[in-house]
């Protein structure tokens, strides 16, 4: 475990870095999703295309924002479960 700290301590661990996109269901759906994004943005006008930029960006920021919260609250359950399997009898 010390080493684990250290090494976050010490900014080599990234665990947002570990893409999920990996897993084929997840990579197929960011391939429609960027296919269908594509073909919508053609369609629209000058001003519609900066409205439709400003919305996808509020919805990275959203998803960021949406991650790190999960993230957070997983590992406080992960730490509320080592700490009764530690104090059980």
């Amino acid at each position: 475990m010390m080493n684990t700290l250290k090494e976050l301590w010490h900014g080599n661990l990234h665990p947002q870095e570990q893409r999920r996109e990996q897993r084929p269901e997840i990579q197929e759906l960011l391939q429609l999703s960027e296919i269908n994004r594509n073909r919508l943005y053609e369609t629209l006008s000058d001003q519609q295309k900066e409205t439709f930029e400003k919305y996808v960006d509020c919805l990275d920021e959203l998803s960021c924002l949406t991650e790190s919260e999960l993230f957070i609250q997983a590992f406080r359950l992960g730490g509320k479960i080592m700490l009764e399997t530690l104090s059980s009898n």
